[in-house]
């Protein structure tokens, strides 16, 4: 019970992180990370792949291994693997930001830290060079009316869901939607109280954006098999 609840008050820091687009990058703690052997990194670094999901977040807990005593030994090459493996391959242009970024702010350009950074900007410049170097087959590209067959199916499921989270919503129990087809604000009559018409209320606009990793745009059936095999993951088969 102890770990289950680490794991949602865990889940829900990170997501209240990323809902109110806090600056504030987490880390794995020193002092218990300081201990660890070789399964004990590996089964953390496959747990943190399987329940966090922000490409932020994901970035800082990984190169916050790099923190630890003799990490050229203990987390280097298992750090590396993770970034040009996993994480630069979902979010490629992130990743590659945020470990220049890294990379400029070391003073010493020659110590082993700064080498490891230079190692994996190359293998991330390599893989995204090869977005256009390399031939698309056309073989391989699924038929156009089947992919667009595929979209409308999957927006009329999206739509049928939300039809049904609005049904079970306590919310929407209370309230009645109104649906505005055209202008530029709403208002009500009141005839509880007889103050007839209410103020105007106009509408503002607003958006929100959520980064994709690039895998489960290709293929977000095998992505999300990963992503359950990782959350899956125990220490003995590390």
């Amino acid at each position: 019970m102890k770990n289950l609840n680490q794991l949602f008050f865990s889940r829900l820091v990170a997501t209240h992180l990323f809902v109110h687009k806090s600056e504030h990058a987490l880390e794995c703690s020193l002092d218990i990370i300081s201990t660890f052997t070789e399964k004990d990194f590996i089964f953390l670094v496959r747990r943190i792949l399987g329940f966090i999901s922000n490409e932020t977040q994901l970035t800082s807990l990984t190169l916050s291994l790099l923190r630890v005593n003799e990490p050229e030994k203990r987390t280097y090459h298992l750090v590396k693997s993770v970034i040009t493996d996993e994480l630069a391959i979902d979010y490629p242009n992130y990743v590659r930001d945020e470990i220049k970024k890294r990379k400029d702010n070391i003073k010493n350009k020659r110590s082993n830290i700064a080498r490891l950074y230079s190692e994996i900007l190359d293998d991330i410049d390599s893989y995204t060079s090869s977005f256009t170097t390399l031939p698309r087959i056309k073989e391989l590209e699924p038929p156009s009316l089947l992919v667009n067959a595929f979209q409308k199916e999957r927006e009329k499921v999206s739509s049928r869901d939300n039809d049904l989270r609005e049904e079970s919503s306590f919310i929407f129990k209370m309230a009645s939607k109104v649906i505005l087809k055209a202008g530029i604000g709403s208002f009500y009559y009141n005839d509880f109280n007889e103050k007839g018409y209410s103020e105007p209320s106009y509408l503002h606009e607003f958006s929100s954006s959520y980064t994709l990793p690039r895998r489960y745009i290709m293929d977000n059936i095998g992505y999300e098999i990963g992503i359950v095999q990782f959350r899956c993951a125990k220490k003995e088969t590390a």
